[in-house]
């Protein structure tokens, strides 16, 4: 069992602040560090911020973006394979050998947290400072305000559900600056919302999200152990049994374990399974 966690810049400072601040603090703090950091020069839109690419209309299309409203502070990683000891039948015979069977492979699974807060969109701080000119520092500063946090937190819940277009849920993809993470399924997601304003909207909630490993390597196309295989645009039977198989006459082979008709009776975003061919 194999596991790793990613540390990047989070928000391990302005969470142990929301947690021991009332929420305009957190709102006023935010607010002031933008305006600092703007007065200071930093340039804070250079910092990498994760990104989930997803598929949309078309399987193996990532033309869907998620972007997070601030980084995880932590992003944790785990997987796995499952040898057993090699039976021997000779009497008297000692050995460490191991074996695995495809079933014993445990795809990767990646979880992290992340934060949605929205009380700062579309209310600057100088707003706030004029409505304490009019209506006192208190009551400017004592009530959240903000945009509805559900137009993020949707987003992201939606990609556990299937899509319209492609029969099943989408595909991700996880990055973070250059570098992708993973590229699997959201099979979990927990939402919480910690903040409303006074009519009800919310405007925090944290989501914990676990990320499956999918992954279709052409390199890895073994006939002799099952698979699956998501049918990509311009894709056929006989041109995915070349892959697999090295022989596109054998087309007739994923049809009848699939239950098709014929070879034109799968489309972009079909789920085959391919069955292991007898040695």
């Amino acid at each position: 069992m194999a596991s790793w966690t990613y540390t990047g810049r989070g928000l391990d400072f302005l969470e142990s602040l929301a947690s021991s601040a009332e929420s305009a603090a957190f709102g006023v703090v935010a607010g002031l560090s933008n305006s600092a950091d703007a007065l200071l020069g930093l340039n804070t839109s250079s910092i990498a911020k994760m990104c989930i690419l997803h598929e949309t209309t078309s399987a193996g299309s990532f033309s869907g973006s998620i972007d997070v409203l601030f980084n995880p502070s932590r992003v944790s990683m785990s997987g796995g394979c499952g040898w057993q000891p090699r039976q021997h039948a000779a009497p008297g015979h000692w050995s460490t050998e191991l074996q695995v069977s495809s079933s014993g492979y445990q795809p990767t699974t990646l979880s992290l947290d992340l934060l949605f807060d929205t009380t700062d969109e579309g209310y600057s701080i100088w707003a706030k400072l004029a409505d304490a000119a009019t209506g006192g520092m208190a009551q400017a500063f004592a009530l959240p305000t903000g945009t509805n946090v559900l137009e993020h937190t949707q987003k992201v819940a939606a990609l556990a559900q299937p899509a319209t277009e492609l029969h099943r849920p989408p595909i991700c993809q996880l990055w973070w600056g250059p570098y992708q993470l993973m590229q699997g399924v959201l099979t979990s997601v927990s939402q919480e919302f910690k903040l409303w304003k006074p009519d009800g909207t919310p405007v925090r909630a944290s989501l914990s999200c676990s990320f499956t490993e999918f992954e279709d390597d052409p390199e890895l196309h073994s006939p002799d152990v099952e698979k699956v295989h998501v049918v990509k645009r311009g894709e056929n039977l006989p041109a995915i049994a070349a892959a697999y198989y090295g022989d596109t006459a054998r087309w007739w082979v994923i049809a009848r374990f699939n239950g098709l008709e014929s070879a034109r009776a799968v489309g972009p975003g079909t789920v085959l399974r391919i069955p292991a061919l007898e040695r």
